[in-house]
């Protein structure tokens, strides 16, 4: 049985709630979780309406010109398979905007709020976005991502844990963030959380 057009309304409404969802969420707060179960679901009926579009060429496409019910047919499936590709790529698109906005703010630590919320396609392509902006940042000898308000006068700092982190991994290796320990560690690696009041610099032993 061919899809019929109120089946395909049902799927716009599905692929529309995937754009919903990212509208709901300010990008202050984030990444909600990669809705997989939704996006498989929207692929799924992407293929259906082009297989249903096939089985009605090879059955009745010489009557497309003489039928309108016929080119109807082909129209509504051909119009939902493409409005559901785009709605598919404009919400991949948004959730890509919203990591290099973490990379830039928050710097190569990934939150593990944000992290436990990636697709691994998107954690790839995190991953992969901090490398080539760390590359482009080496080859021009400039941190884009540093407070560029004021010079900065020391490339390390000495910062207090305000609050349990976790684990994060710096060029020299592994530092455990447990509330109320200090650290020395380069700046590049403690602005973000700094700014983000996971540390605070220590200006001065009391």
């Amino acid at each position: 049985k061919l899809l019929m057009a109120a089946r395909g309304e049902r799927v716009e409404f599905v692929a529309a709630t995937l754009l919903q969802e990212l509208e709901r969420t300010s990008k202050s707060d984030g990444l909600p979780p990669f809705n997989e179960e939704s996006f498989q679901q929207v692929i799924a009926e992407i293929d259906a309406c082009y297989r249903c579009i096939t089985k009605l060429l090879t059955e009745r496409g010489h009557e497309a010109k003489t039928d309108g019910a016929v080119a109807c047919g082909l129209t509504t499936h051909h119009e939902i398979a493409v409005r559901n590709k785009r709605v598919l790529l404009a919400y991949l698109r948004a959730r890509a905007m919203r990591l290099q906005q973490v990379r830039w703010e928050l710097g190569s630590v990934l939150p593990v709020d944000i992290r436990q919320n990636l697709a691994e396609s998107e954690l790839n392509y995190f991953v992969s976005y901090d490398k080539l902006l760390g590359r482009y940042m080496q080859q021009i000898g400039l941190d884009l991502t540093a407070d560029l308000q004021q010079p900065p006068k020391d490339l390390f700092l000495e910062v207090r844990v305000l609050e349990d982190f976790g684990t994060i991994v710096t060029p020299t290796g592994e530092v455990h963030l447990e509330k109320d320990t200090i650290h020395f560690l380069r700046r590049a690696d403690v602005e973000p959380l700094i700014r983000r009041g996971i540390l605070e610099h220590i200006t001065s032993r009391s």
